[in-house]
């Protein structure tokens, strides 16, 4: 449990008559705005009265003794909830918060889905890449979506459903860290299909249906990503593969001719779009030099992986040592 630390210097602060509790993964900015609303306060006003004035403490940050202190809810439930908060526990208490999203780049803030928020109102949460279907509800929550209203109901279109479902089952598979690093090629690769309205790919006879039910000519852009969803996880599952990475980056041709096989074989709909261009590049550029001790720069890239995937994690320095072959001395 995390320690109390208000004592001498700390401002004695009162709580609020009205308790609400946090939504998890809530961002900050719009935790303090229901509360405050629902106190009948100024959000500036709050949140200048929660700023921690201790010396030594950064201006304009609000501490998490002090939102406890207005909220009545203990600390460790606000750090749980809140990924702004969560960021700043002492490391020896972060362990129960392992695989958390932080409140920062690459994790998104994006609004919780409305059906989910129910009765709560508006509310704002920070995302991971894969926060993108609520299968629940069946609304797109993910990339375009600024505001609740853009949030797209893909009932009546089970293969986007179905693409969430099997990314979430990659995740477990494949771990977070290592998806998330390959979720935006994915999506480009895809794009470069997909760009052509006029194209015959899967992702545009979607746009038309959806355009066709709407009623409109021009849709926001959360309806263009959920669109495209159903081909960006099949090429998403090659791509971050160990094995099919090696085969897309060997010098021998015939591996190559491998992972683009794979490639079709996963979305064989309109099959010359994933062929060239966004998947040239993504080739070439994975293409990066090795040495003897990182022969196919796993190594290298595991580090990447953990350093951009959003999330808190416990460092493991056995992974990164050296390498012995067996029998060899170490």
């Amino acid at each position: 449990m995390i320690p109390a630390t208000a004592g001498w210097g700390q401002p004695q602060l009162r709580r609020l008559p009205r308790r609400i509790p946090p939504v998890h993964d809530e961002t900050l900015e719009s935790y303090i705005g229901r509360l405050a609303a629902r106190n009948y306060l100024s959000r500036a006003d709050l949140a200048t009265h929660l700023t921690s004035r201790r010396q030594g403490s950064r201006r304009g940050v609000i501490a998490s003794e002090s939102l406890a202190a207005v909220t009545g809810f203990a600390e460790p439930r606000l750090a749980y909830a809140l990924p702004e908060i969560r960021q700043r526990v002492p490391y020896r208490y972060a362990p129960p918060m392992i695989g958390q999203v932080v409140g920062s780049y690459p994790n998104r803030r994006h609004p919780l889905c409305r059906r989910c928020a129910g009765t709560t109102g508006p509310v704002t949460i920070w995302a991971r890449c894969d926060y993108n279907v609520c299968v629940r509800h069946q609304l797109w929550v993910g990339n375009g979506v600024s505001q609740s209203a853009d949030q797209v109901d893909v009932a009546d279109m089970p293969e986007i459903v179905q693409a969430q479902v099997r990314l979430q089952r990659l995740n477990r598979r494949r771990g977070y860290p290592r998806v998330r690093y390959y979720f935006s090629d994915a999506c480009a690769i895809e794009h470069w299909g997909s760009r052509n309205p006029f194209a015959l790919t899967p992702r545009n006879e979607r746009m038309r249906r959806l355009h066709a039910r709407e009623h409109a000519e021009f849709l926001p852009l959360s309806y263009g990503y959920a669109a495209q969803y159903p081909e960006v996880v099949p090429i998403l599952s090659v791509i971050s593969s160990p094995y099919w990475r090696r085969m897309a980056t060997s010098i021998e041709i015939a591996d190559r001719f491998r992972f683009y096989d794979e490639i079709l074989r996963e979305r064989p709909a309109h099959p010359s779009s994933y062929s060239h261009g966004g998947l040239a590049s993504w080739i070439n550029h994975e293409r990066n030099p090795t040495g003897p001790a990182d022969p196919d720069g796993e190594r290298t890239l595991r580090r990447l992986y953990l350093g951009t995937a959003g999330v808190l994690q416990l460092y493991d320095p056995a992974a990164d040592a050296p390498h012995h072959p067996l029998g060899a001395q170490a």
